[in-house]
């Protein structure tokens, strides 16, 4: 699971954008950027035509669903590892859905049902 495919796919629908656009939603240099696009167009998640020259825009094309790509991933991940495995993915912004099937998916795998207004809260750890 890519963490810039994914801010990609929940910043930029389809359309036409600049590749310092993208390289800004994503927190990477163009040139960093046109590689994962080529990569990722390989892969099969998208489609997309370079601008070229100057002025022109890059014409992005999504091929597939990310977040219930990786949704699916995620759940089969909870399910055989541990929390701390899937903790920084659990952290993405994923939409209110996804985030509901998560918490049950692990609510379910630590055996904890709400009874009131209690809430299950899941410390982690981040060292320097």
């Amino acid at each position: 699971m890519d963490a810039y495919l994914f801010t990609l796919w929940k910043t930029c629908r389809e359309g036409l954008y600049s590749i310092a656009e993208l390289a800004d939603n994503i927190h990477l240099s163009p040139k960093q950027t046109k590689r994962y696009l080529t990569r990722w167009q390989e892969d099969g998640w998208l489609a997309y035509t370079s601008g070229r020259g100057r002025g022109h825009l890059t014409q992005l094309v999504w091929l597939r669903h990310v977040e219930r790509e990786y949704a699916k991933q995620m759940l089969e991940r909870i399910e055989r590892e541990s929390v701390d495995a899937v903790t920084e993915e659990l952290s993405w912004d994923w939409s209110p859905a996804q985030t509901g099937r998560f918490m049950r998916k692990l609510e379910q795998k630590f055996g904890y049902t709400q009874e009131s207004s209690d809430a299950l809260l899941i410390p982690r750890r981040r060292p320097f």
